[in-house]
């Protein structure tokens, strides 16, 4: 997972300089496939919100490698290049989810480092203070859409309205059309108003449990589910593949055994 992130925060930082390899080879090899040279389904020039929300939940695996690995330089530059990668995406959610994945996962830092531990707190309360700033909830529409979606989960609480069919609800269009009515922006209302409301109660009783045995089995495990369920509040990250593979990783470990001296 951290090797994984690292190589997708040096390619969001060669995105922002122009400099893709991607596009190169693509030029290279195959120059009259211009669809896959302008649409990118990961990184700053295509999608940065898919691009952030992946690294959110790889960051924290990256900052525990730079704080107890063998190798602890070319971590710390790794997280780093993360750091900017992820604030250059410019989505304020998926930073904030980074940050706290991060700071749980250097949650055993020795008090030599502690003070980088507390600038990640700093960031976080800047990334907190960003997300539920009126300019990001109101006028871009994320409360409208809510609300909305709240009021189909009243006229069908227990079944919903069934899979997939969010998106042929005529949700009304969001102030400055900033957000894709497609989709509720908070996986847990749009899984309640897809699948009703004890299915949702069911996932998150699930996702509670298996978040504390991580726990016991490895921080780094333990930051990435944390910033996946972080991104779940503002976006729809479970239905993104990146993500939903380290979560899936992540469930999947919550079920081993610590090692001794961990």
């Amino acid at each position: 997972l951290a090797v994984c992130g690292a190589v997708l925060s040096f390619y969001m930082i060669l995105q922002r300089f122009e400099k893709d390899p991607l596009i190169w080879l693509i030029k290279r090899t195959y120059p009259k496939f211009t669809w896959l040279q302008e649409n990118h389904m990961i990184g700053l020039m295509g999608n940065p919100f898919q691009a952030s929300a992946s690294l959110a939940v790889l960051l924290p695996a990256i900052s525990f490698q730079a704080f107890h690995s063998a190798r602890r330089k070319a971590w710390k530059a790794a997280l780093c290049a993360g750091l900017y990668a992820s604030w250059m995406a410019q989505s304020a959610s998926g930073f904030l989810a980074a940050m706290i994945g991060a700071f749980i996962a250097s949650r055993k830092v020795k008090t030599i480092r502690s003070w980088i531990v507390l600038g990640i707190a700093g960031l976080i309360a800047i990334g907190l203070a960003q997300v539920l700033s009126p300019n990001s909830l109101w006028d871009h529409g994320r409360l409208s859409i809510w609300k909305q979606s709240l009021h189909h989960i009243g006229r069908h609480p227990f079944l919903g309205v069934g899979l997939n069919q969010f998106k042929l609800l005529n949700i009304s269009y969001v102030p400055n059309n900033a957000y894709d009515v497609r989709w509720a922006h908070n996986e847990w209302i749009h899984f309640a108003t897809e699948l009703g409301i004890l299915w949702t109660i069911l996932l998150a009783l699930y996702m509670a449990r298996e978040s504390v045995k991580l726990m016991r089995v490895h921080p780094a495990l333990l930051g990435c589910m944390v910033s996946s369920l972080t991104l779940s509040l503002f976006h729809i990250p479970w239905h993104l593949a990146s993500v939903l593979a380290v979560t899936g990783i992540c469930l999947s470990a919550s079920h081993l055994e610590p090692r001794k001296g961990d």
